[in-house]
C-alpha cells in the first residue's frame, strides 16, 4: 500500500521528528526457555533468506547469520580481510588466480559436509541465479577443486575488488548443494524452497519463515564455532518504530535497530537499557532521473542539491548518530580529496531556474523505501518541502521494495523523478558502492542515472593493482557523477542499536549494515 505524506515546512518537520509514534501490534510467542531467546524487533519483511536473492538492508542480518561465505571483514571500524569457511589462500601476481584452503570439519545445517566441491557448486549457484550480484561472480573464467578442502578460483581478467567481492556481506555463500538438489522444482534451483528455509552452514538455522508476521531461528548444534548462548533467535515484524520501544519497554523485545536518533537519545539515560552505536557504510542520498523533466536538464541538476539544507537535515534527522554528507562515496571510504560532493546552500539558483518552467514541468515524484531507516519519510519530507519551496510541486509517496527493484528494468522516462533512501555499499571497497548505484545498467542504478566517463574510470579503477591508484581512479569516477548531479548525497549515519541491559559480546562489521553477530551475544557474568 503506497503511504502520501502532505509536506510540511521543514521546521514543523523538525518538530515532529522528536516524537515517537504509538501504535499496537502483538506481543510475541512464548517460547520454551526465555532465558535463551532474543527476540528483534523488525521494520519489514525480508526479501528473501536466499542468499542469492537478498539484497537489501533488511535481511542482512538474518543471511548473516545463518550463511557464511568464505572470509569475511574483521569485526569493528576495519577493512581487514579475515579468513572464515576459508583458513588460507594465495593469489598469483596478476591477481587473476585465487588459490583457497578451505576450513574442515563444517557440516551444512542437512547434516551434508562442506567441502571444495560443495563451494565450488555455490559460486556456480550464484552465477546461474544471475541476481544483483552477478557482477561479483561474472569475472570467474573456472575453477577447479585439486582435493576436497582445496578451491582454485581463475578470472578472466584482474578484479582489484575481488576479495573484497568474497568478504561482503552479500557475496558468496556456501549453500548445501545436497539441500537444493532435493528441493529444486524445475530450474529454480531450489529458490522457491529457500525462501521459507535454509541450507547454510551459519550459527543459526530457519525454524519459521511467516512474511508480515516473525522468523525464527535455532542454533544449529553442529556449528564449526563456540556455540552460540542465545539458542532461539526471534525476529519479529513491527513496522512502527514507536510499537517497537513499546514492546522493549514491556518486555517483550531484546534489541532495536534503526530507531530515531532522538529516540536513541532518550534510552541512553534510562536504567535497564543501553545503546551500542558503531561505525558503518552508510549514505542517505538521493537518487535524480536525468530522463525526465525537470531534471533532464543539466543545468537545474547541478544547482538541484545546493537547495537541500543537508546540514539542518543531518541535524534534525541524525543529531550526534550522523555527519553531513561530503563524499559521493560513504564516509571514509575514500580520502577527503577524492569524489567529493560539496553542495554549499543556496535555494535561489534552483528557484530561479524553476520559475522559467512551465506548470505541467514541475511536477516532481519523490519516492522513499520505508525500510531505508525510522526517519527516512521524514527525511523526504523534509527535501520535498525544500524543492516546493524553490517553486517545484513534490509529491512524496512511500513505496515497496518490490517497486523500488523493478525500476531499472522499466521505461526510465515513466518512472519517478527523485528517489531517497539510506543505502550502503556490497563490500568496503568503493568498486562496491560506484559499480553497484552509479553504473551502467546496474541492479541498483534505479533511474538509469550513470555516465559513461564514470563508468571508464570504475573499469580503470577494477583492473588497478596499485591500491592508490584505484582510489585516484574511483575518485575520479564520483568527482564525474557529482559533476551530472545524478546523484546529490544528503548525510552519513552510525549504526545504533538500543537493547535491554546485560547483553554483552556485541561484534559488528564496518560494512553490514543493520547487522550484528548473533552468536557472539551473551548476558553479562552475574
Amino acid at each position: 500500500m503506497l503511504n502520501r505524506h502532505t509536506l510540511v515546512p521543514l521546521t514543523a518537520v523538525a518538530g515532529v521528528a522528536l516524537l515517537t509514534a504509538v501504535g499496537s501490534n502483538g506481543a510475541l510467542s512464548a517460547t520454551p526457555d526465555p532465558n535463551t531467546t532474543l527476540r528483534l524487533g523488525y521494520y519489514e519483511d525480508i526479501q528473501s533468506p536466499d542468499p542469492d536473492v537478498q539484497y537489501d538492508i533488511p535481511g542482512m542480518e538474518l543471511v548473516n547469520n545463518t550463511y557464511e561465505g568464505l572470509v569475511q571483514y574483521a569485526p569493528g571500524n576495519s577493512t581487514k580481510i579475515i579468513p572464515w569457511l576459508a583458513t588460507s589462500w594465495t593469489t598469483s601476481p596478476d591477481n587473476t588466480v585465487y588459490t583457497l584452503h578451505l576450513r574442515h570439519g563444517v557440516t551444512f545445517h542437512d547434516g551434508t559436509p562442506f567441502d571444495s566441491a560443495a563451494a565450488k557448486a555455490s559460486f556456480e549457484r550464484r552465477i546461474k541465479m544471475n541476481q544483483g550480484t552477478l557482477y561479483q561472480v561474472q569475472d570467474i573464467k573456472s575453477m577447479a577443486t585439486p582435493d576436497p578442502y582445496t578451491l582454485v578460483i581463475t578470472l578472466g581478467k584482474t578484479v582489484s575488488a575481488f576479495m573484497d567481492y568474497l568478504a561482503s556481506a552479500y557475496g558468496t555463500k556456501m549453500i548445501s548443494p545436497t539441500a537444493i538438489s532435493a528441493n529444486s522444482k524445475g530450474n529454480d534451483l531450489g529458490q522457491h524452497w529457500l525462501a521459507t528455509h535454509d541450507a547454510g552452514t551459519g550459527p543459526y538455522t530457519i525454524t519459521q519463515f511467516t512474511l508480515g508476521q516473525q522468523y525464527v531461528e535455532q542454533a544449529y548444534p553442529k556449528w564449526w564455532g563456540s556455540a552460540p548462548y542465545y539458542k532461539t533467535v526471534i525476529y519479529k515484524l513491527i513496522p512502527d518504530a514507536g510499537s517497537q520501544v513499546l514492546q522493549l519497554r514491556g518486555g517483550d523485545l531484546d534489541i532495536l535497530h534503526q530507531q530515531p536518533g532522538a529516540t536513541v537519545d532518550k534510552f541512553k539515560h534510562i536504567s535497564g537499557y543501553q545503546v551500542q552505536v558503531f561505525p558503518v557504510f552508510l549514505k542517505t542520498w538521493m537518487h535524480v532521473n536525468p530522463n525526465r523533466l525537470p531534471f533532464s536538464d543539466p543545468a537545474l541538476r547541478k544547482v538541484l542539491g545546493q537547495a537541500i539544507n543537508r546540514a539542518l537535515l543531518t541535524r534534525i534527522f541524525f543529531g550526534n548518530y550522523g555527519t553531513t554528507s561530503t563524499s559521493m562515496y560513504p564516509a571514509g571510504m575514500l580520502p577527503p580529496a577524492l569524489g567529493a560532493d560539496p553542495q554549499p546552500y543556496d535555494p535561489s539558483k534552483l528557484k530561479a531556474l524553476v520559475a522559467k518552467l512551465s506548470a505541467a514541468d514541475r511536477g516532481v515524484s519523490l519516492v522513499y523505501l520505508s525500510g531505508h531507516g525510522a526517519d527516512i519519510g521524514r527525511i523526504s519530507d523534509g527535501v520535498g518541502s525544500e524543492l516546493s519551496q524553490a517553486g517545484l510541486k513534490v509529491t512524496v509517496t512511500e513505496i515497496t521494495v518490490a517497486q523500488l527493484f523493478n525500476y531499472p528494468s522499466e521505461n526510465p522516462k515513466t518512472v519517478p523523478q527523485l528517489f531517497i533512501g539510506s543505502e550502503n555499499p556490497d563490500s568496503a571497497s568503493p568498486d562496491t558502492w560506484a559499480r553497484s548505484y552509479m553504473y551502467k545498467g546496474a541492479a541498483l542504478n534505479y533511474f538509469a542515472g550513470s555516465v559513461p566517463e564514470a563508468d571508464q574510470a570504475m573499469d580503470k579503477g577494477l583492473s588497478d593493482t596499485n591500491e592508490q591508484q584505484l582510489l585516484v581512479d574511483y575518485g575520479r569516477a564520483g568527482d564525474i557523477i557529482h559533476d551530472a548531479g545524478t546523484f546529490i548525497t544528503i548525510a552519513d549515519a552510525d549504526d545504533t542499536f538500543i537493547a535491554r541491559a546485560g547483553i554483552t559480546g556485541w561484534a559488528h562489521q564496518l560494512e553490514c549494515t543493520t547487522c550484528i553477530n548473533l552468536a557472539t551475544l551473551r548476558p553479562s557474568a552475574k
